[in-house]
């Protein structure tokens, strides 16, 4: 591990001037985070409408044999992928797969950048950089020319790179294997039994470039097979074709193909895919959220910079406002996701409302209720 330090000094005047040029980064975070929120709504409410549009039209079939009648038409069905082809490249080659999976990671120098900015009094400011230069293994290709520090930290290229291989030909049950089933599988077995090759040594299942394999030096690659073999088993929702395949669904609300591993019904494949997007679409929430509120902190920047001229005022006055701004952002994102949800489900929003007066008026009512069978006190 590599560590290089650098401490920089900021004037007070060039802090309330970089804080100011980041008003333009918080009016797009800001107005960011409404198209994001808005749309993610939108898009939350197409799947709904795309699942429930697949649940009634979808026809559970067997991939046993293939009815014409059913020809352009959805189908929902399981069953098991086979082939007969090999799949190789220069290093492994293996029989009946369906999929073949290289992964290729190369060891690495690896930048962590931390800064610290330290307030003084006057409103200047002591900014400390540490760049810490680690070796890692990554599949991903890091440009060290983008060091602060390159010297002594060059990374080579990949001398070979990662490659996922498909079978062609195969069936599913009754129908044609596609392209489209063999890039949907996901579950793949790793590789251990390697053959012996001369460019590279076998350690615990993997193929190692370096001379020695608890000292890799920086350049040395190691390489992953997985693969997924004949007689795998899937369950999709698609649409049956004329020339004995499956392929997307296209719909009012967007083309559709779900496949995932395993024997699973038709419920069971909905029910995956709506639980993938209520993932997706709390999680576009929190990032829509959280631009939203990083924008708001853009905005009143220059006024926490202007009071660090006395840091003391300035660390109460950042927490007072950065609180409010999250009180103001929760409220605001809440808005936003209320709107829209309004707006694409009208009937469903309609229908929440309508329950939720009931409620109160039932509340009240039985509030009122109870305050009438309480008893009469002489003397009041």
């Amino acid at each position: 591990m590599d560590k290089f330090v650098e401490v920089h000094h900021k004037s007070y005047g060039s802090r309330i001037k970089n804080s100011f040029a980041g008003l333009i980064i918080g009016l797009i975070l800001f107005v960011g985070s409404f198209v994001l929120l808005w749309w993610n709504e939108g898009n939350n409410a197409r799947v709904i409408k795309q699942i429930n549009y697949l649940n009634k039209t979808a026809t559970v079939v067997s991939n046993e044999s293939i009815d014409r009648q059913n020809d352009d038409k959805i189908i929902s069905t399981n069953g098991i992928l086979t082939t007969n082809e090999t799949l190789s490249d220069e290093n492994v080659s293996v029989r009946n797969a369906l999929v073949l999976n290289r992964k290729v990671e190369m060891y690495q120098w690896d930048e962590d950048k931390k800064t610290e900015e330290k307030d003084n009094f006057g409103g200047s400011s002591t900014e400390t950089t540490t760049y810490t230069y680690n070796k890692i293994w990554s599949s991903r290709s890091i440009n060290s020319a983008r060091f602060k520090h390159p010297e002594n930290h060059i990374n080579p290229q990949f001398p070979i790179s990662s490659q996922r291989y498909n079978a062609k030909t195969g069936k599913f049950g009754a129908f044609d294997l596609t392209e489209k089933q063999t890039n949907a599988i996901q579950r793949l077995t790793r590789i251990t039994n390697l053959p012996e090759n001369n460019k590279y040594q076998i350690f615990d299942g993997l193929y190692y470039s370096s001379k020695s394999v608890n000292n890799p030096e920086i350049g040395d690659i190691r390489i992953t097979y997985s693969y997924a073999p004949s007689n795998t088993k899937i369950s999709l929702i698609g649409t049956q074709k004329s020339d004995d395949t499956i392929t997307a669904t296209y719909t009012d609300y967007g083309n559709v193909y779900l496949q995932y591993d395993g024997l699973l019904s038709k419920d069971e494949v909905l029910k995956k895919y709506k639980d993938f997007n209520n993932m997706i679409t709390l999680l576009l929430r929190f990032v829509g959220w959280l631009l939203m509120y990083a924008g708001l902190n853009l905005f009143i920047k220059p006024i926490i910079t202007i009071a660090k001229f006395i840091p003391p005022l300035a660390t109460v006055l950042g927490f007072f406002t950065g609180f409010i701004l999250f009180i103001v952002s929760v409220v605001l994102s809440l808005i936003t996701i209320t709107i829209a949800w309004l707006a694409y489900r009208p009937f469903e929003a309609a229908l929440l409302i309508c329950v939720i007066a009931s409620l109160i008026y039932l509340l009240i009512k039985y509030i009122k209720k109870k305050k009438a069978e309480v008893p009469y006190e002489l003397g009041q």
